[in-house]
């Protein structure tokens, strides 16, 4: 499980001044990653954008997170935004490459360019994402922010002319 662990270890030296002792770690920090899912034009938040995270750039691989911060539950690799336009998901291991897809845009928007947005993280947990992406990173408290934007779909609007009286078309008609 995740969260602060203490470990103590009483270590009786053989005698001679010589130590054979080792001791290595593997429990590796994990991170969360917040998406946040915002209008192009004027930055309001947007509610059920739906996005997957995978671990390859063909996004075939689902990566398996927690939707909350106590990794309890079943795992998913599918998060939804909710009113505020945000989604988060928890159990990002430093080392791993990740790649964000949004699969399905809210109601009235599209998605812009269906291509996964790439988060590599060293060993560190230090994240690097492709040029252009709207960003943050929050090391110490081991976060990543993603925001990502929609364009609405645009509308359309027919314009006919009509003849009083008859309702046919008129013809040769500009506007």
């Amino acid at each position: 499980k995740s969260g602060e662990h203490k470990l103590t270890i009483y270590y009786l030296e053989r005698g001679s001044s010589q130590s054979n002792c080792s001791i290595y770690f593997n429990i590796a920090p994990k991170y969360a990653i917040t998406i946040m899912k915002k209008d192009a034009d004027n930055a309001s938040a947007l509610k059920g954008a739906r996005f997957g995270i995978y671990s390859d750039e063909a996004c075939t691989t689902p990566v398996k997170l927690y939707s909350d911060a106590n990794e309890s539950g079943d795992s998913v690799n599918e998060f939804v935004t909710g009113t505020d336009g945000m989604a988060t998901g928890y159990g990002m291991v430093a080392g791993n490459d990740y790649y964000v897809k949004e699969l399905a845009a809210p109601d009235g928007y599209h998605i812009t360019d269906g291509k996964p947005i790439c988060i590599k993280l060293d060993m560190k947990g230090k994240a690097t994402v492709d040029d252009g992406v709207a960003f943050e990173q929050n090391i110490a408290d081991k976060r990543y922010y993603l925001t990502v934007t929609n364009e609405s779909n645009p509308g359309s609007l027919t314009i006919s002319k009509k003849v009083i009286g008859t309702g046919t078309p008129a013809e040769d008609t500009a506007f």
